[in-house]
């Protein structure tokens, strides 16, 4: 019995960590090389495995680094099963193709896989996260390809180009556009360079439009065309030349490099040629001479300045003064009580311009004045006339009628004095 016990001891301490733990996920990554040719693909798989079944599909990381184009491809995901430790593990499995776009070596960051499965024992599902490594992928430029300046690898190239107008026969405002199309296959059009073989043309004026890029793709296999669209406006007459555009690429299939190019077209615009403005040497001494003439004349500006600033002061300020002292004033301060019907402002203006305008005629008859003044009175202060107090606007009226009729008896007097003879030097007896 001791013998038996002991046996199974040993057994239970032998058994695999597996089968005392509750099993987990696992991961396995793949990478069928590290190198490839800029534009061609380098294939990673991730698969995922479990040993029960997984009630929803995993979220699978979307990778990204920097000059790897990262794509997948059609049906990337599929199921995958596995003995694992005697028993049968299922999974899915999902395929990578990250692209370099140029020579060099590029980090691929690790990637996160959210997953939900069956628990082995309750079978109630689980949520977790599984991480993949971190790894390193390498673009490498084939023998005799290294110097390419951008690199381009592809089955095959063509280029074009479509010319709407008439280059030979342009006038000065006159356009025509140009269409340059770049073809390839074995690899994404994204590669092929821009062409740029119409910038800094003097004379013409370029309008490019934005590049078309069509990419597609068959049974793995990329392909697509770039295609660059300028309009060219003629300003002057004369001879122009768009240059050629050429296109050096590596070629998969026979490897070698091979350049593709499209012929210059030449443009003749007729009409106004541009002039020619030629410019004449700085004479700094004539320079030197004007701003001492400008210095010497802001100089004598502010010493007539400060001369006659403190006299056009002084002859402001007595302005100010004798216009306050002359009878317009006084009569404009009446006038300003009278509108606002304010008593007390417009008793103390009244003895003041009464004053003020005695001067001009010494003869003036002031009844009209005293008997408005006394309706004006009696609205404001006699108690019995309560209907009287409710229209008061009235003696303020015949007030202002008063004064002005006044006012204006007392200029007619002084001009008609001023104009009146003097009397005889000797008057006879």
């Amino acid at each position: 019995m001791i013998r038996l016990l002991v046996l199974l001891t040993a057994l239970l301490f032998s058994l695999p960590s597996w089968a005392q733990e509750t099993p987990v996920p696992l991961i396995k990554t793949s990478l069928e090389k590290d190198t490839a040719i800029p534009g061609q693909p380098l294939i990673f798989q991730i698969t995922i495995l479990v040993p029960t079944w997984m009630p929803k599909p995993p979220v699978f990381p979307s990778f990204e680094a920097r000059n790897v184009i990262v794509r997948l491809p059609s049906r990337a995901s599929g199921p995958a099963s596995e003995r694992v430790n005697g028993q049968t593990w299922s999974g899915v499995t999902r395929a990578y193709r990250f692209y370099p776009m140029v020579p060099g070596k590029f980090q691929i960051p690790s990637g996160t896989v959210h997953l939900t499965y069956a628990d082995p024992e309750t079978r109630k599902p689980v949520e977790v996260d599984v991480d993949t490594d971190a790894f390193s992928i390498f673009g490498k430029a084939p023998a005799g390809a290294e110097n390419l300046q951008p690199f381009l690898a592809a089955n095959s190239v063509t280029l074009e180009r479509k010319v709407e107008g008439t280059p030979e026969q342009l006038e000065a405002g006159d356009a025509l556009t140009l269409t340059t199309t770049a073809r390839i296959s074995g690899v994404s059009p994204m590669f092929i360079p821009p062409f740029g073989e119409t910038s800094g043309i003097e004379g013409l004026s370029i309008y490019p439009k934005a590049p078309v890029v069509e990419e597609k793709e068959d049974r793995g296999e990329l392909s697509g065309h770039r295609t660059e669209t300028v309009t060219i406006v003629a300003e002057f007459a004369g001879e122009y030349q768009i240059p050629e555009t050429s296109l050096s690429w590596y070629n998969l299939d026979s490897g070698k490099v091979e350049t593709v190019s499209v012929p210059p077209v030449a443009i003749n615009v007729t009409g106004v040629a541009p002039t020619v403005e030629t410019s004449e040497p700085i004479d700094w001494r004539s320079v030197l001479k004007k701003a001492a003439g400008l210095l010497a004349l802001l100089a004598i500006t502010i010493k007539i300045a400060r001369w006659i600033s403190p006299k056009i002061v002084t002859f402001v300020q007595e302005q100010r003064t004798r216009y306050r002292a002359s009878e317009a004033f006084a009569y404009r301060k009446m006038t300003e009580a009278i509108k606002n019907q304010d008593v007390n402002a417009f008793s103390q203006a009244t003895i003041v311009w009464q004053t003020r305008i005695n001067h001009i005629d010494p003869d003036l008859d002031w009844s009209s004045f005293e008997v408005a003044s006394l309706d004006l009175g009696r609205e404001y202060f006699d108690d019995r006339n309560e209907t009287v107090r409710v229209v008061r606007n009235t003696g303020w009226h015949e007030m202002r009628s008063t004064i002005r009729t006044i006012r204006k008896t007392a200029r007619a007097n002084r001009s008609s004095s001023q104009k009146r003879p003097l009397p005889a030097l000797n008057p006879s007896v």
